[in-house]
C-alpha cells in the first residue's frame, strides 16, 4: 500500500492515541541542548512525536538572522502575495 506520508504520521498518531501510549512531558533541543517542556516546541507533523526537534527559541532566533541576512525577500514576497490577491 503507498499511503503519503503525512498519511502515514495521522495513522500513527491515532495508533499511539488507541494504544494508550503517553506523551514524553519534555524533549531535548537539538539546537541548543536544553531539555524543555513540551509546549516550547512548535507543531510539525513530519516528525513521529508531532514536534519540531528545535524550541522555538531557537527557531525564532534562526528566523530572525536568516531575514536580517535577506532583507528584500519578505518585502518582495509580499509585494508578488498581494498582486496574485487582485
Amino acid at each position: 500500500m503507498n499511503e503519503s506520508l503525512a498519511r502515514q504520521h495521522r495513522r500513527h498518531l491515532e495508533e499511539a492515541a488507541w494504544s494508550g501510549v503517553q506523551p514524553v512531558a519534555s524533549k531535548r533541543c537539538t539546537h541548543c541542548g536544553e531539555t524543555k517542556d513540551r509546549e516550547d516546541f512548535p507543531a510539525s507533523k513530519v516528525v513521529s512525536d508531532g514536534l519540531s526537534s528545535w524550541c522555538r527559541e531557537c527557531h525564532r532566533a534562526a528566523t530572525r538572522a536568516w531575514r536580517a541576512e535577506h532583507p528584500d525577500y519578505s518585502r518582495q514576497w509580499h509585494a508578488k502575495q498581494k498582486e496574485k490577491a487582485t
